[in-house]
């Protein structure tokens, strides 16, 4: 049966997941993303999609018993997901993920690059795990990345739910209430979380039904040639139990984060004018990660790469949002050089003892060099 803005494709992993279930054994059940995934406007935590499909699994394999990982973070990309994929998700065996990052990404090759480097990473784990994106939409004007993120899902044969075709097409064609699914024009409410619900395990019904003789593995499948350089597959991340190069006036965090959605932990804080901090790193795509606080004012800080002070960038840790304090990351370099690079933090603007401080929260180092590749389809 063809299921409307459901794609099937490749889903042995899936199956895999399903027998195992069938057979009355544990079976992990992981959801990586952004804010929807992490229940935003959802009233209560169970209505949120991931623990609606969560429970399906659980009526429909009743014999079985059931991990739940909702490893959603607010604001954040494919990018930082593939930075902590294995952190959040790998390091616990998921049998089933469902990927949720079509409108944190932007449509652009960069974030082309970085799905597919957070999903190379994922097929390489030797678990043989059954993969499965949503593809979320703007409802008010129907901006994602679904565009680009498709050519990767098409390309592994990664089934997936598009929102673009189905409930955003329902608003568009007068169907459906926007009202109905949603109060902001992104976030789904509990409505909209229980229709998209409904959309995964839809297509999880037909995926069950499918009489196809999948056997266990013993080491990894061969993947096709990446579509993008993928230079983010194996992205790590620097945090204070590193020690820096130099450090005058940051002070490290040495708080204990409380869960995966307590981001701002595990890196330093500056307030003066003239902190510095200073970080040798590795890679020929590097990053920042920093906080952008609603709670202003905040320090604005500078940073040099390889002690160019002529081409300083600006991270201003002032956020002008109402929804929350932003995980933000700003790209320093994307293939460039790579090797070895100096990363030089300092603080221009600095506020009052009282006022919010200056949040490092990493620095982020990745870059494959020599990755078979083939052009990209623009």
């Amino acid at each position: 049966m063809k299921l409307r803005g459901t794609y099937l494709g490749n889903p042995e992993g899936i199956i895999r997941a399903a027998k195992k279930a069938e057979q009355g054994k544990n079976v992990v059940l992981a959801f990586l993303g952004g804010s929807i995934t992490q229940g935003s406007l959802a009233s209560m935590p169970t209505f949120c999609y991931a623990y609606l499909v969560y429970e399906w699994w659980k009526k429909t394999f009743p014999d079985a018993s059931f991990t739940y990982i909702n490893a959603g973070i607010g604001g954040t990309s494919s990018l930082f997901g593939a930075v902590r994929v294995q952190e959040d998700v790998l390091k616990y065996s998921p049998d089933f993920i469902i990927l949720d990052f079509t409108v944190n990404d932007e449509n652009t090759d960069f974030f082309m690059e970085t799905y597919e480097s957070l999903i190379l990473r994922i097929l390489s784990h030797p678990s043989s795990l059954g993969v499965m994106a949503l593809c979320n939409e703007y409802y008010d004007d129907g901006r994602s990345a679904f565009e680009r993120h498709k050519k990767i899902l098409d390309h592994y044969l990664i089934p997936y739910v598009s929102v673009k075709e189905t409930l955003y097409q329902d608003i568009l064609d007068g169907k459906k209430n926007l009202n109905q699914i949603t109060l902001d024009g992104l976030h789904p409410n509990d409505e909209g979380h229980r229709r998209i619900a409904d959309l995964i395990t839809q297509a999880l019904e037909e995926i069950r039904r499918m009489q196809l003789n999948v056997i266990e593995k013993t080491g990894r499948e061969a993947l096709p040639p990446a579509l993008t350089d993928c230079s983010y597959r194996k992205a790590s991340r620097i945090q204070n139990n590193i020690s820096p190069l130099y450090c005058n006036g940051f002070i490290p965090d040495s708080s204990i984060k409380n869960g995966v959605t307590d981001v701002f932990k595990g890196g330093w804080i500056g307030f003066r004018i003239g902190n510095r901090i200073g970080f040798e790193v590795k890679g020929s795509c590097l990053g920042i990660q920093y906080r952008r606080t609603v709670n202003k004012p905040a320090p604005v800080a500078a940073v040099y790469l390889d002690g160019d002070r002529d081409h300083k960038v600006i991270l201003d840790g002032n956020f002008n949002e109402d929804w929350g304090d932003s995980l933000a990351i700003t790209t320093l370099l994307h293939h460039g050089k790579p090797g070895k690079h100096v990363i030089e933090i300092e603080i221009i603007n600095e506020v009052g003892e009282k006022d919010t401080p200056f949040y490092l929260v990493s620095l982020i180092q990745s870059g494959d060099e020599g990755m078979q590749c083939i052009p990209m389809d623009r």
